[in-house]
Parts: C-alpha cells; structure tokens; sequence
C-alpha cells in the first residue's frame, strides 16, 4: 500500500470512529479504534466473546461460506482459511458435532 493510500485509510478510520490520536502512530490508532468498538459494543449490551453462542464446527463452516459468499466479498474477498482462522479465535472452539 502506498504512503498516501495508507495515510487516506487512516483518515477514514479516525473519522469513522472519531478517535482523536497521532496519525503517525498506528498502534495508538488503533488502539483507539478499537476501544471505541469495544465501548460500542458494551452499550449495545453485547457479550465481550461469544462462548455463550455455543457454535459447533458445523457452524463454524457455515459461517466460512456465509462469508465468503457474502456481496461484500467481490470487493473484500477473504481466504476461507483466514475467515476460519478468525473464527476459530473468537469462539475459542470446542468441536461439539
């Protein structure tokens, strides 16, 4: 990615969750990012993981597809093994066939 692409990205992020930070500091911005969807979340009165979801790994792959298939996708494809990744992280899987 460019400086300037890089740059134009940090702007939308900044403005999109209204942190105020160093542009040059990408920790500090993302830190900031991501206490704001955190803060989000918990006025939303959503749980901090989803381990009360039980999601089994049939779910699991469910979601993949439900990803990857998703319109969202043509434009921001992820690897189906990155989404699983992803996946496998939050929930904190416990295979429950």
């Amino acid at each position: 990615m460019s400086d300037g692409k890089n740059l134009d990205a940090r702007m939308e992020m900044l403005q999109a969750f209204a942190v105020e930070t160093p542009l040059d500091d990408p920790e500090l911005l993302f830190a900031g990012v991501i206490e704001k969807i955190k803060m989000l979340q918990y006025k939303a009165g959503l749980p901090s993981d989803f381990s009360h979801y039980k999601i089994s790994e049939g779910d699991l792959q469910r979601t993949v597809v439900a990803v990857s298939s998703d319109p969202a996708a043509l434009n921001f494809p992820i690897p189906p093994e990155l989404i699983r990744s992803i996946g496998e992280k939050i929930v904190r899987l416990e295979v429950k066939n």
